[in-house]
């Protein structure tokens, strides 16, 4: 009898410590879901063959959707405007179990083109990842890559010009076959430039030399 009452509260205990652990774990799993459902990043729960199985509110507004349900009735695949980033995403997924910061273009429900940042990682036969909208900043880069090329086609350009107006004066003047680099040679040099255009008589004054 005693060792059936011993085994009975233990069964109670047990049965207590096992309600009280479910507790818990439905405490924090809400707790959890609530940090994920409010999140300001996008969170997305997949297949590997691109079967939505979650996404949160905020992965729904990138992408268009009224309402994650709405998200989750279309497949991962039909958002990916090259789908050979995706094989390269899968292939690395493969290979290393997880990807860090892929940059991709994606397509949303309303036909926008984003570029996405996210980082994924392979659990079983599932993925589970985040997302963040980058495409203010690739036009930022779009922008500033445009403005270095054109300051590049300036640089060049000024710098043939530069070359050439070196070359008229060098075939007008010839000053080459002076020699010296004083500052009186300079200073009659700038005199001789100030009146080589001119049809004129010139008085050079100075000894020989």
């Amino acid at each position: 009898v005693r060792t059936h009452l011993e085994l009975r509260n233990m069964q109670l205990n047990l049965e207590e410590m096992v309600a009280k652990c479910t507790a818990e774990f439905v405490g924090s799993e809400a707790k959890y879901r609530g940090l994920v459902e409010n999140a300001l990043v996008g969170v997305f729960s997949s297949t590997l063959d691109g079967r939505f199985i979650f996404v949160n509110e905020a992965l729904a507004r990138m992408f268009d959707f009224e309402s994650p349900e709405q998200m989750t009735a279309q497949r991962s695949l039909e958002h990916w405007s090259d789908q050979k980033d995706r094989e390269r995403m899968l292939a690395e997924l493969q290979q290393h179990g997880r990807v860090t910061n892929f940059e991709a273009e994606t397509i949303t429900h309303t036909d926008r083109h984003i570029y996405v940042l996210f980082s994924a990682k392979q659990v079983g036969n599932d993925i589970i990842g985040m997302v963040m909208d980058i495409t203010d900043r690739k036009q930022a880069e779009t922008k500033l890559q445009k403005a270095y090329t054109a300051i590049e086609q300036l640089q060049m350009k000024l710098q043939a010009e530069t070359a050439y107006l070196q070359e008229e004066i060098r075939l007008e003047h010839d000053f080459e076959s002076i020699i010296g680099n004083s500052p009186a040679i300079k200073h009659v040099l700038f005199k001789v430039e100030q009146v080589a255009d001119t049809d004129t008589t010139v008085l050079v004054l100075g000894e020989t030399g």
